[in-house]
């Protein structure tokens, strides 16, 4: 899925389960109800149909709540280019802190797609370690 509800990972994963909560609640029971009170071939392939879909969307929810915290394997999450970080962006996250680690900590906040280890070297290279 390469599409986004908004740009949380969180926000999104509980957006996907409140739709398929949605689907099993308010549309469940109304599709099962056709079927009892008319079974005609429609009903049933109205039955199946959301059958499918509330199966594929759970499916899929369920796999962003097993990546939610290993988002490498994530198909939500993409890494950044190191390159693409400008300078001034590492060098005030060097400023705005007393030592290596916290500067990796808040050039990682402020690009979230940033990997550990690249936020570190940027951070390495720019003390000159």
């Amino acid at each position: 899925m390469t599409g986004r509800w908004s740009t949380s990972e969180r926000v999104d994963r509980w957006i996907r389960t409140g739709i398929v909560a949605g689907f099993v609640i308010i549309l469940g029971p109304l599709y099962v109800g056709q079927v009892i009170s008319d079974p005609t071939t429609g009903n049933w392939v109205v039955l199946a149909v959301w059958a499918a879909c509330t199966i594929s969307i759970a499916f899929g929810t369920a796999q962003s709540w097993k990546n939610r915290n290993n988002p490498r394997n994530s198909r939500l999450t993409s890494t950044i280019d190191p390159s693409k970080i400008p300078v001034d962006d590492v060098r005030k996250a060097i400023a705005s802190t007393d030592s290596r680690i916290p500067a990796v900590k808040a050039l990682r906040e402020q690009h979230i797609r940033l990997g550990l280890k690249d936020a570190a070297d940027l951070i390495d290279a720019e003390l000159g370690r």
